[in-house]
């Protein structure tokens, strides 16, 4: 049985706001600093790790605009040692 988020079944077609229960062990404590704390869960250890490609192939931060992952994306660049490089550019 899904939880009709998935499958696209929760609310009505015009509904704007909606109420989701979420499981406890998915939700996460923040911080005053709610993007810190997201980044520090889903990439713990992420100085210690960040050689293993398998370490970023299993995770993710899915962000609601672009500009969010912007955001999170530059946060977790300047997280990371050495300096910038750009590779190539749009």
């Amino acid at each position: 049985m899904g939880s009709g988020i998935g499958d696209g079944t929760v609310g009505e077609i015009n509904d704007v706001d909606i109420s989701v229960s979420i499981p406890p062990d998915l939700l996460l404590i923040t911080s005053d600093d709610p993007l810190a704390s997201i980044v520090s869960d889903t990439y713990q250890n992420l100085l210690e790790d960040m050689s293993n490609i398998d370490y970023f192939q299993n995770r993710a931060i899915l962000a609601p605009k672009n500009s969010i992952a912007d955001r999170i994306n530059e946060y977790v660049l300047d997280l990371l040692p050495g300096e910038r490089k750009n590779i190539f550019e749009l």
